[in-house]
């Protein structure tokens, strides 16, 4: 499974919505996401199965899998290019500060397979569980 910022990217890919990186971006965000989703796009053209993924994702970006698959085929983009490589660091940073990177966990119940794990960060709204 991909980590959290590449879903992040992958989501930003996926909708063209800077936004879905960091709830305040700069300038310097906004033209490096521009430069990655051009270079990505040229990329996954001459691969097909990223392709695909990308325009299932386009399609439904509230599919977790596809966001998902989008995700795995930007890892591999990045470890096969070193531009793409320097644009998901550069992004990735972006993504990494946004909050103050406090975590809440929460485990409840014995450790013999009936415990319920809970772990937020940067809630926003009601939750309902």
């Amino acid at each position: 499974m991909p980590d959290p910022a590449t879903l992040a990217l992958a989501t930003a890919v996926a909708t063209g919505a800077v936004s879905k990186i960091a709830e305040v971006v700069s300038q310097a965000t906004i033209d490096d996401f521009a430069s990655f989703r051009k270079a990505l796009f040229r990329f996954f053209r001459g691969v097909p199965e990223a392709q695909e993924a990308l325009d299932e994702a386009r399609v439904e970006p509230d599919d977790a899998d596809a966001i998902a698959s989008v995700a795995d085929h930007i890892e591999r983009a990045a470890a096969a290019d070193p531009e793409l490589r320097r644009l998901v660091d550069a992004l990735t940073v972006e993504v990494a500060q946004e909050g103050d990177g406090a975590v809440y966990n929460s485990i409840q119940g014995d450790v013999s397979g009936n415990a319920k794990v809970i772990q937020t960060r940067d809630i926003h709204g009601p939750v309902n569980l």
